[in-house]
């Protein structure tokens, strides 16, 4: 009897080729008994340890720099880390007597920013490791920031959430950044992270 299950769709059949380290293409009746029971193990925040994941958070605040100057943080993923973050929430607050304009990308680590900050008792979950691998900065460039990603205005005394849906996690991976700052200056910056990490598997690096 012929077989009509086949994956004819290129981007599907590669993605699962990849996340299951298949040699060739593989055809729907091979995982079909696999995949269904093991991709959608997600149960609750509670259950992340079981899949490898450790989640951290961290408030972040710059105070303004003067007239010039823009308040900015920047968490960076080390080149060489081979772990993988994704933020889950992305928090700023708006401490100012005007509104912010709030400015985000994500791209190729330009190096920390001129104050570090120690990321020592960031944890969620005790199960996990205790300490982060992003590194964490903060100062106040003469520069902007650019928004290459997103740009936001901030009222004053609000706080507004960057990212409100599973959809919107921002994924960041060795090497990368991300930076967030106010394109006004003499502004503060203040801002929520929580992101989880894990390590990459062989199948993830290419």
């Amino acid at each position: 009897m012929a077989v009509y299950n086949e994956i004819l769709s290129g981007r599907f059949n590669r993605a699962l080729q990849k996340a299951t380290s298949i040699k060739g293409p593989p055809p729907v009746r091979t995982l079909g008994s696999e995949i269904l029971p093991v991709f959608p193990l997600f149960w609750g925040a509670d259950m992340r340890y079981l899949e490898s994941w450790d989640r951290f958070g961290a408030f972040i605040s710059q105070a303004a720099g003067g007239a010039g100057n823009f308040a900015q943080i920047r968490l960076r993923n080390p080149l060489g880390s081979n772990v993988i973050a994704v933020f889950e929430k992305i928090s700023w607050f708006n401490g100012d007597a005007a509104a912010d304009s709030v400015a985000l990308t994500v791209g190729v680590s330009a190096g920390d920013l001129t104050t570090g900050v120690a990321l020592t008792a960031n944890r969620w979950d005790p199960r996990g490791r205790p300490q982060p691998t992003l590194v964490a900065s903060r100062g106040t460039p003469n520069v902007a920031p650019t928004a290459n990603q997103g740009g936001f205005i901030v009222p004053a005394g609000t706080q507004y959430e960057i990212i409100t849906t599973d959809i919107q996690e921002i994924p960041l991976l060795p090497g990368d950044q991300i930076n967030i700052g106010t394109t006004t200056n003499n502004q503060t910056g203040n801002c929520t992270f929580w992101w989880r990490e894990r390590f990459l598997e062989d199948s993830e690096r290419t």
